[in-house]
C-alpha cells in the first residue's frame, strides 16, 4: 500500500481550518493544521508535506517570507488563497 499524502493547513480561521481538514481527512491524507504562519514553518520542515494551503490573511501578511516555506518544503505545492 502506497504512503498517504500530507497535507498542512495554515490557517488562522479555526472553523475554515476545521473544515479542510475534514475534507482532507475524508480523502484520506494524513492532516496538519495550524493557526499561525510562523508554526506553519516549523511545521512545513518537520511534517514535509506535498500540498500546503495558505490561507489568504496569512499569505498577504507574511508574503515576503513565502520563500522560506518553499525552501523548507520543497516538494509541496503550496496553494494560496
Amino acid at each position: 500500500m502506497s504512503e498517504r499524502k500530507r497535507v498542512l493547513i495554515i490557517c488562522d480561521d479555526i472553523d475554515m481550518s476545521r473544515l479542510m481538514r475534514m475534507y482532507y481527512v475524508k480523502k484520506e491524507y494524513e492532516v496538519q493544521v495550524v493557526h499561525r504562519f510562523t508554526n506553519g514553518l516549523l511545521a512545513a520542515q518537520e511534517f514535509q508535506p506535498d500540498l500546503i494551503l495558505l490561507s489568504p490573511e496569512l499569505c498577504k501578511d507574511f508574503e515576503e517570507d513565502l520563500e522560506g516555506l518553499k525552501e523548507l518544503a520543497p516538494n509541496a505545492e503550496i496553494i494560496t488563497g
